[in-house]
């Protein structure tokens, strides 16, 4: 791993935990505490992770980037731009949904410990923790995150915003498990464990 390469993500996600402890100083609550432990961990995470073992298209750099920046092009509703007004029941229901989605965002980046990485790479297999259920549960987290703030400010920006969020993580979980599947142990965890909840898992084969 070059020195650039090292640095990029520690200074991109340097400034996230600024504008996050930034929200949280200005709006004090458990949801953006949260974002700032799980932009804090990130930033620790990166700072200690080894170098991959393995690689995959560069093209998957770029997704990777995306996605993780999208979320900033949220932007709160005006009155009544909103589709439905902020009850007092849909802003209970985002914050909840929100800090659901940081609970375990925060459990699926301890998991993956020094495998966490921002470009698709082969780092190990983790099938601990939330990753026992569901094979991307850290992108799953992401987009109930958004759809939390979604839910609060339903205007069509932020709908955009959301839905191509959604494209990114779902290409960006594609890209990673092509590089995963170099990995001796890929197969026989792809084949138990669901890509989504729910989703039906692969049949052995004889």
């Amino acid at each position: 791993m070059s020195r650039v390469e090292h640095l990029l993500p520690l200074g991109a996600w340097g400034m996230f935990l600024g504008l996050a402890l930034k929200g949280w100083v200005q709006s004090p609550g458990v949801a953006p505490a949260l974002l700032v432990l799980f932009h804090g961990l990130v930033l620790w995470l990166l700072a200690r992770r080894p170098g991959p073992r393995a690689r995959g298209h560069a093209f998957g750099t770029l997704p990777a980037v995306l996605g993780t920046c999208l979320p900033l092009a949220f932007r709160p509703s005006m009155p009544g731009e909103g589709w439905w007004p902020p009850t007092p029941w849909i802003l209970a229901t985002g914050a909840m949904v929100q800090v659901v989605a940081l609970i375990l965002m925060l459990a699926s980046a301890w998991s993956l410990g020094h495998c966490f990485g921002i470009r698709p790479a082969c780092r190990g297999l983790v099938t601990q923790g939330p990753y026992a259920v569901i094979r991307h549960p850290l992108y799953l987290a992401e987009v109930m995150c958004a759809g939390g703030l979604w839910l609060v400010h339903p205007t069509v920006r932020n709908s955009l915003v959301l839905v191509v969020l959604g494209l990114l993580l779902a290409l960006r979980a594609r890209l990673e498990e092509e590089v995963l599947g170099e990995h001796p142990g890929w197969e026989n965890y792809r084949r138990k464990v669901p890509a989504l909840p729910g989703a039906p898992t692969y049949r052995s084969v004889p």
